[in-house]
């Protein structure tokens, strides 16, 4: 957190200064679920900076209209990481639906393959067609009701849940799973490729390419098909991994 010290003029007319201490994240880590979603708000022009900055520093708006324009300035140098895709592992906004649904844990723990494969390749789908329903679709295979297993069939029960809740929130979300995204990028980097860097076979492809990236591991395997999908999501990327080195390894040697 950084602890910022405001001297403002209750009075323009008067010298009279006083002073106001408050804290703001620098981290996606330090973020409550109502600043994430005031981020939300910004980038979807629904709120204005001084409102965002008020949320993000807990500054009263009788004093952010006191403020100067340097002053303003400043306060908003601070929240540029949260406009930046930096890694994160892990939730904010911890439910939905009145606390119905639930998110996943903390570095995607008991996600299975085909939980990430549907949510991702919703979630691909909505960033290139902005499509509500790939929005929704992408919540409802993420947030579960407690205790629930996957199952293909919730995306549909979720799905009107999903619906139900507040645009903002649900782009809060998406804006937090970019950057669970990111994370897996530095997790396992031979599977994911970062933006800047040149796509890898699985990103480039899109969402359809998670299903060819099932199907060449579950191969001929049609009678354990469930239990590859029912996998853990890091036992598979971390499968996935090793097979990778064992090909790059190959390679070398025949070359």
């Amino acid at each position: 957190m950084n602890t910022i010290k405001i001297y403002y003029r209750p009075f323009p007319f008067i010298r009279y200064q006083k002073q106001l201490t408050v804290k703001c994240p620098d981290s996606f880590s330090e973020l409550t679920p109502k600043q994430l979603i005031a981020i939300a708000n910004l980038l979807r022009g629904l709120i204005t900076e001084p409102q965002f900055l008020c949320i993000l520093t807990g500054i009263p708006k009788r004093v952010m209209r006191l403020l100067t324009p340097f002053d303003k300035f400043k306060l908003s140098e601070l929240t540029q990481p949260f406009f930046e895709s930096t890694p994160y592992h892990q939730f904010i906004l911890k439910y939905i639906a009145n606390g119905y649904l639930l998110c996943p844990k903390t570095k995607l723990k008991y996600v299975t393959f085909s939980q990430f494969i549907f949510a991702d390749s919703y979630f691909s789908s909505y960033t290139q067609s902005n499509n509500p329903d790939d929005l929704y679709k992408f919540i409802a295979s993420l947030y579960l009701p407690k205790g629930t297993a996957f199952e293909e069939k919730l995306i549909e029960e979720n799905f009107h849940f999903a619906k139900k809740t507040d645009a903002t929130t649900l782009q809060a979300i998406a804006i937090n799973y970019q950057l669970i995204r990111e994370w897996l990028t530095l997790a396992y980097p031979l599977i994911f490729s970062r933006q800047e860097d040149k796509p890898s076979k699985v990103d480039q492809a899109g969402s359809t390419n998670w299903v060819k990236v099932f199907d060449a591991l579950v191969g001929d395997d049609i009678v354990n098909h469930d239990k590859y999908a029912d996998m853990p999501l890091h036992n598979v990327f971390r499968y996935m991994t090793s097979r990778i080195k064992e090909n790059i390894k190959r390679k070398k040697h025949s070359g």
